[in-house]
């Protein structure tokens, strides 16, 4: 089995500019949006925008290497034990 991204989370700090942004900027078609959670429809993945807080910093404060880690976290095959 493939896998495949079918749901995306970015962290920000100003919901309200970030939703403006997506919509206006990018032509995303917005699903719903709230203070602290905000969902857009781009196709085959959803990317939902969640504010930033305890644990989870704005994306822009984030460090490569993290990014980085991350990334490599997900390429790795499902543990089958």
């Amino acid at each position: 089995m493939q896998a495949r991204l079918t749901y995306a989370i970015k962290y920000g700090g100003h919901m309200d500019r970030a939703v403006a942004f997506h919509r206006d900027s990018l032509g995303l078609k917005l699903r719903f949006a709230s203070p602290s959670w905000s969902e857009f429809d781009t196709g085959e993945v959803t990317l939902a925008l969640q504010a930033a807080g305890e644990g989870h910093p704005p994306a822009a404060s984030r460090s490569a290497s993290r990014r980085t880690t991350c990334a490599r976290s997900a390429r790795r095959e499902p543990r089958t034990d």
